[in-house]
C-alpha cells in the first residue's frame, strides 16, 4: 500500500475522535499560535516553539 492509499484509508475507516490527532478542543493550541505569532504574516518554525516535541 503506498503513502497515499494508507491514508486515504485511515480517513476512510477511522472516526475522527479515534486518531491520535484528533483535540477536542484548540484552545491551548491557539493560545500558543497567538503568543510565538501574533501577527498573521508571522511564520512560526518548530525550533521557534519552547514546547516543540519533534
Amino acid at each position: 500500500m503506498n503513502q497515499q492509499d494508507h491514508w486515504d484509508n485511515v480517513y476512510q475507516t477511522k472516526d475522527s475522535a479515534s486518531v491520535s490527532w484528533y483535540a477536542p478542543s484548540l484552545e491551548t493550541s491557539l493560545q500558543l499560535i497567538q503568543q510565538l505569532a501574533p501577527n498573521l504574516d508571522t511564520a512560526i518554525h518548530p525550533n521557534d516553539c519552547p514546547i516543540w516535541m519533534g
